[in-house]
């Protein structure tokens, strides 16, 4: 069996090759590699190409066959959704439509412009058959969760490649920041339960990484305070996805929002994405993801956000420049 393990939001200088390798294993690599700042790290990884060729970037776009398309709700502020209201329009949703996704924090009144993406909605119903046809095995298989979950999960896996992501470290970063004691502690839980699954199992090969990092909030852009000129919802669309705000005009006629995004782009918190912004990322350009994107700098927040609503979190990831992982290779030790 091969096992992939990919430990989610741990920045490449917090990987200790020491606490992960046991006696039984030994590094056939260990190497730093570049990550794309975005949310296609399974598509790349399983396709090999970049997301202008697979279309895999953001979970959310603009779409006219909206599952919400029923909702007529005046509601334009982003705000925590309640656990029932969101299962409510979810379940109600899924009757009406096959493509349908959990509304969270998005305002009602824009719900009805937005839609999965269909490469999101595609990829996540093929993940297994990739990791056969990238490894040229029979079968495979995805674990996620908790370090119990996924520890129990391998004990009982049986396929050819195991595909493994320790989750939750991600949002203990979100809430406490990347230098946090919860981080750091748990950070090395996880390297402890590695530590227990290698001397458990046998495996004919052991891979090691990261989908990106975490880093920390120093500063937090209320971001309607800069848009407050602009009636979104009306004029304009909008999606808060820190570190990204993504824009969609809805009247010909609506006002240059582009002023105030310059504003930001001044006093150095992000950039307005370009073509060779675009380019360079090996990012899709299609108007379903925004007409205007606006990307934050490290160390910046949007509130609110559809992740968070209007909580000030202390850790992010997916900004503005490339990222670093660390990829360890681990074979069985030669007697």
């Amino acid at each position: 069996m091969k096992l992939i393990i990919n430990i989610d939001s741990l920045s490449h200088d917090k990987f200790n090759e020491k606490k992960l390798v046991s006696g039984i294993y030994e590094i056939s690599s260990s190497k730093k590699v570049r990550i794309r700042p975005s949310f296609s790290f399974m598509g790349e990884y399983l396709s090999g190409k970049p997301p202008k060729d697979t279309g895999l970037w953001m979970d959310h776009v603009f779409s006219k066959k909206s599952p919400y398309w029923f909702l007529k709700s005046n509601d334009f502020q982003i705000k925590k959704r309640s656990s029932f209201s969101r299962k409510f329009l979810y379940i109600l949703s899924k009757i009406l439509s096959k493509n349908t996704y959990d509304p969270l924090n998005i305002p009602s009144g824009v719900l009805k412009y937005f839609a999965k993406s269909k490469f999101q909605y595609d990829f996540g119903t093929s993940k297994e058959a990739l990791l056969v046809k990238k490894f040229g095995v029979n079968t495979a298989s995805l674990v996620s969760g908790d370090i119990p979950e996924v520890e129990k999960s391998i004990k009982a896996a049986s396929s050819d490649v195991v595909f493994v992501n320790y989750q939750k470290l991600d949002s203990i970063g979100h809430i406490g920041g990347p230098n946090s004691k919860h981080y750091l502690n748990y950070t090395n839980q996880i390297f402890e339960s590695i530590r227990g699954v290698l001397e458990g199992g046998e495996f004919s090969e052991v891979q090691i990484m990261s989908d990106h990092g975490m880093y920390e909030v120093k500063k937090y852009i209320h971001i309607f305070e800069f848009l407050k000129d602009y009636p979104l919802g009306k004029d304009w669309l909008y999606f808060v996805n820190s570190p990204f705000l993504r824009l969609w005009k809805l009247k010909k006629d609506a006002p240059d929002i582009e002023v105030a995004l310059k504003d930001l782009e001044g006093q150095g918190l992000g950039v307005i994405m370009t073509p060779k912004i675009f380019s360079e990322y090996g990012l899709p350009r299609s108007p379903e993801f925004g007409d205007i994107i606006f990307w934050l700098k490290p160390g910046n927040h949007m509130v609110p956000d559809y992740f968070w609503a209007d909580r000030e979190i202390k850790g992010m990831h997916g900004y503005f420049g490339w990222d670093a992982s660390r990829k360890i290779i681990l074979k069985p030790r030669r007697n």
